[in-house]
């Protein structure tokens, strides 16, 4: 993994390496920032282990600079979210456990095993090469990479490990799949950072070694149109509300902010007929690419080339995508408790597939199921199955997916039944047009209040 991200800084010839909304970095000025992060880790390096960071920061070059030191210094980082409750952070730092947490703001949650960095301890580190102290690339691929949280919103927090051979395996899948038919000169990262369709937008990075940018919120439309128009930045990768509101946007403007747009990536959620066409209208010399994936596998499994799929009528479903060849697929019945090649959940096995639930074994016994002494990671999502391409069908539980958050209804059952106030409560969702979802909980009082 390692030797991907040195080739990334070192071989690459863009004049601008990566950018945010109020600053652009060079190649020696990015190094240098990797350098004073790197001193700073060194120093709580006691041993030859590996250890979590913590990355509480605004979203900015320094979130980028302090993902690729951790990974350059060998250990795994945990993104944090400062808009984030307390409460919540909270759970998620003692559930993970870093060692270290870097942040540009005061850290409410004080603990005397947990380490503070703070942007000015490494902004006073001294450091004048304008070569990277890091030149290893040997790190063992076992080591986790980072760690994501998935469920935030439904209060059942779970850390899913994600190894270094686990991302190198899907950052080689991109290149042998994309090289050829794409080229990225730049990207634009419009997710939240602790989501980890970030990291899918660092693998096409390190792919192709493309400028990286980032925006400076995740719903700042205005913004984001006007990087995207500014910089000519080529590449976006984002869920399907997100390219939906910023080509409404862009449409009412009226300006043509998005026809520098080469190559648009969609994952997270329902990719629909409607947007295929609102994004056709638009950026008509693009290429399209509809993405499907869990956390768990390491951000994608399938992928469908839409640039130019024809859709009959609009309520046909589009497609999910075709099977990665380094990666085993079944879809099992639960209800004949057997696999077959039509319909049911999606199982997964490979390179890809996560290391497990941080700290909890009972959550990661129950994501896999074996089969031929194989263990293949449960989706949760059942699909269809024609002609080697899959269709999503729904959930066979009751978690769902709303603009890229996991949501588990259960999960909001079981809040409102601890409230003494409460009988009985029934959480569904509703799927209106265009997409459109809305979660509604039903909820009977006591006959005495």
């Amino acid at each position: 993994m390692n030797k991907y991200l040195l080739n990334f800084i070192n071989l690459n010839k863009n004049e601008i390496l990566v950018g945010d909304y109020n600053n652009s970095f060079k190649k020696e000025e990015f190094i240098k920032l990797i350098n004073k992060f790197y001193m700073s880790l060194k120093h709580y390096q006691d041993s030859n282990k590996s250890f979590g960071v913590g990355i509480y920061l605004s979203r900015d070059i320094n979130y980028l600079a302090a993902i690729f030191s951790i990974l350059l210094s060998g250990n795994y980082f945990i993104p944090l979210n400062q808009a984030w409750p307390n409460k919540h952070l909270k759970r998620i730092i003692d559930y993970s456990k870093p060692k270290l947490i870097i942040t540009n703001k005061n850290i409410f949650y004080k603990k005397k095993s947990l380490k503070v960095l703070t942007l000015k301890d490494i902004a006073a580190v001294k450091t004048k090469k304008e070569k990277l102290l890091i030149s290893n690339s040997k790190v063992p691929e076992a080591r986790l990479a980072y760690v994501i949280y998935t469920s935030g919103s439904s209060g059942e927090q779970k850390g899913v490990m994600i190894s270094r051979k686990n991302f190198s395996s899907y950052l080689n899948w991109v290149i042998k799949y994309f090289k050829k038919k794409i080229k990225i000169k730049s990207l634009l990262i419009t997710g939240e950072m602790t989501f980890d369709i970030v990291m899918a937008d660092l693998a096409n990075a390190l792919a192709f070694r493309s400028t990286i940018y980032l925006t400076p919120q995740t719903n700042n439309l205005v913004k984001a149109l006007q990087m995207l128009h500014e910089k000519k930045i080529d590449t976006i990768y984002g869920v399907p509300t997100t390219l939906k509101n910023l080509y409404l946007f862009s449409k009412l403007r009226k300006k043509r902010e998005l026809k520098s747009l080469k190559n648009i990536f969609c994952g997270g959620d329902i990719f629909t007929y409607q947007l295929l066409k609102l994004i056709k209208s638009q950026s008509y010399n693009s290429k399209i690419f509809n993405m499907y994936g869990p956390t768990e596998l390491s951000m994608n499994c399938l992928c469908q080339d839409l640039t130019r799929y024809k859709v009959k009528k609009s309520s046909e479903k589009i497609p999910n995508g075709q099977e990665f060849k380094h990666l085993n697929y079944k879809l099992f019945d639960q209800n004949k408790n057997s696999f077959n090649n039509y319909f049911g959940e999606l199982v997964v096995s490979g390179d890809q597939c996560m290391q497990g639930y941080l700290g909890d074994k009972k959550k990661t016994k129950n994501a896999f199921i074996t089969y031929d002494n194989i263990k293949y990671y449960r989706t949760g999502d059942l699909f269809k199955k024609n002609k080697n391409i899959y269709f999503y069908e729904g959930r066979f539980d009751k978690q769902v997916k709303i603009k890229g958050y996991r949501i588990d209804l259960n999960t909001i059952d079981r809040f409102f039944s601890k409230l003494k106030f409460i009988k009985e409560s029934k959480t569904i969702l509703l799927e209106l047009k265009n997409n459109v979802k809305k979660i509604i909980t039903h909820i009977v009082l006591y006959d005495n209040l």
